[in-house]
């Protein structure tokens, strides 16, 4: 099923955790809502609830698979991203329009994406400010809808009857998205997406959700060859592989924030040899989502020949 998720207002679509006083951290926003969140925003909608399997990160984490167990999820695969009538797929911190080209994509623009950094100001139980919760946060402003593809047995049924809807018909409904209690639009419905989610991955591909490889090792069907990138009205990976640390979000059933894990971040191209359409750690969840995708060739550069006769008298 296709799911399609439009933000009401700015989004806080974190990729790392806040930085405060007492805790040091870069904030980054993602250019899309991850799949932790997506899940997340799914179990609203569907009223389902999850105790929480123990205490720490490593038990917010499990809570996160078994909400996509209860939820039936086999496979999730995205996100793709439209902004008035353009389709677009997600970088770290920029928005690639690309155009469908078959069952694959051909990048023909970028842009940056657009984001509103605020102070925030934690408050305790009386409404008072708690010590030591002065933040910053970076917010996505985007008008955009994000979509999903979520294979999930007897989802959309479950859905549809709680909001007492016919399920040949869209649902829509209002749900939270991700932290702060944002809320956004939801449509769930049967139709495909402009790329359908490949089942075999082979030649180059864009990293579209974060590829987390948890002990540092990558999957053996890829080979990263650094970030997209325009080079003289071409695009090209620029051959600087990167590393970030990606954070599973919030859990708000433990009260407790999940690990973060070595990553390839959206925007990475790879070379892929019989990969799956989605690899790494908890690819079963959405993550390390691939989109074949079409380069021209730039060229080889080539650097003038040295003039070595100027300095002979």
């Amino acid at each position: 099923m296709k799911v399609v998720i439009k933000p009401l207002g700015y989004a806080r679509l974190a990729a790392r955790p806040l930085s405060t006083p007492t805790v040091a951290a870069r904030d980054a926003a993602a250019a899309a809502p991850p799949p932790s969140t997506l899940l997340g925003l799914l179990g609203a909608l569907a009223g389902v609830t999850t105790q929480c399997p123990g205490d720490g990160p490593e038990a917010a984490e499990r809570q996160l698979v078994l909400l996509a167990e209860v939820l039936g999820v086999k496979r999730i695969w995205g996100p793709l991203v439209e902004i008035d009538g353009a389709l677009y797929a997600p970088g770290a911190a920029l928005l690639y329009r690309i155009e469908p080209k078959g069952a694959a994509a051909k990048p023909v623009d970028f842009r940056q994406l657009h984001v509103v950094r605020r102070i925030g100001l934690a408050l305790g139980p009386h409404k008072t400010a708690a010590p030591g919760y002065l933040y910053s946060a970076t917010y996505v402003a985007e008008r955009a809808a994000y979509i999903y593809y979520v294979e999930a047995q007897k989802l959309e049924e479950e859905i549809a009857s709680m909001y007492h809807i016919e399920t040949q018909k869209p649902v829509k409904a209002i749900a939270r998205l991700g932290g702060e209690g944002r809320l956004a639009a939801v449509e769930i419905q049967d139709g495909q997406l402009p790329i359908q989610p490949p089942s075999r991955v082979d030649g180059r591909a864009l990293v579209i959700s974060p590829l987390l490889a948890r002990e540092g090792k990558l999957p053996d069907c890829l080979k990263p060859l650094g970030t997209l990138k325009k080079e003289r009205d071409c695009f090209e990976p620029d051959h600087k592989v990167k590393l970030v640390q990606w954070g599973l979000g919030f859990s708000e059933v433990c009260r407790e924030r999940r690990p973060m894990y070595p990553a390839l971040p959206p925007g990475t191209v790879v070379e892929a040899r019989g990969c799956r359409g989605n690899e790494g750690y908890l690819a079963e969840l959405g993550y390390g989502a691939l989109l074949p995708i079409q380069l021209e060739n730039c060229g080889t550069r080539q650097t003038p020949p040295r003039d070595c006769t100027a300095s002979i008298p």
